[in-house]
């Protein structure tokens, strides 16, 4: 649904990623290695109530799948699922830009869209 919907738009708005999640095997000084980043948070009213579903702990073996040459934290597409959130359109976010937070996470849960804000 995610693709279809980026498909269907005439202009796709790409935001810039900034993460502060040190233990993200994508985190690349404050980018994000990822062209397609997930955020969660379905009932979100509050940015505590979403995450980064995409984060994935820097583990020894995470590291070896994580070998994006680029950082793609210039633009990236970010699905979004956060309904009640002023920049969701269709399950994408059009922020010019995210931010990814909470550096001490060491699980998606412990992440969150710092850019949420309520519609």
């Amino acid at each position: 649904m995610f693709l279809h919907s980026l498909l269907e738009r005439t202009e796709i708005i790409m935001p810039t990623i900034s993460c502060e999640v040190k233990k993200c095997c994508y985190n690349t000084e404050g980018g994000c290695k990822l062209e397609n980043v997930r955020v969660d948070g379905d009932s979100a009213v509050v940015s505590d109530e979403t995450l980064c579903d995409s984060f994935t702990e820097n583990k020894e073996e995470a590291t070896n799948n994580c070998s994006c040459e680029e950082c793609a934290c210039d633009k990236a597409d970010v699905e979004c699922s956060a309904e009640n959130c002023r920049y969701n359109s269709d399950g994408c976010c059009e922020a010019d830009k995210i931010e990814i937070g909470h550096s001490t996470a060491d699980c998606c849960s412990d992440t969150q869209c710092e850019t949420f804000e309520e519609k």
